[in-house]
């Protein structure tokens, strides 16, 4: 198991979070699981805490799908692409 903890101070507010990242072995191959804690403080949460917290869980699931993808020897497969880059190839801004 492993954990990645960092923290963050700006003019908008704080954050800190810490992730806990544990691999199991599976059919054929290995599962990942992970927990995580977020906290923010600040100006930036009483805006937007609600969008914050949302914008954390789309991340965290990102970072683990493409650390999945990519210990497999693979390319993250298009569905797996995040908005914005599928944003920039639609747009024709990235391949």
């Amino acid at each position: 198991s492993a954990v990645l903890s960092g923290d963050l101070q700006g003019p908008l507010g704080a954050s800190s979070g810490s992730g806990h990242v544990t691999l199991h072995p599976a059919d054929g191959g290995t599962r990942v699981a992970y927990t995580y804690d977020v906290v923010i403080s600040g100006k930036a949460t009483a805006v937007g805490g609600r969008l914050l917290d949302g914008a954390t869980r789309v991340l965290v699931k990102q970072f683990f799908q493409r650390l999945v993808a990519l210990t497999e020897g693979g390319e993250m497969p298009k569905e797996h692409l995040s908005w914005w880059q599928r944003l920039l190839k639609l747009l024709g801004i990235a391949s």
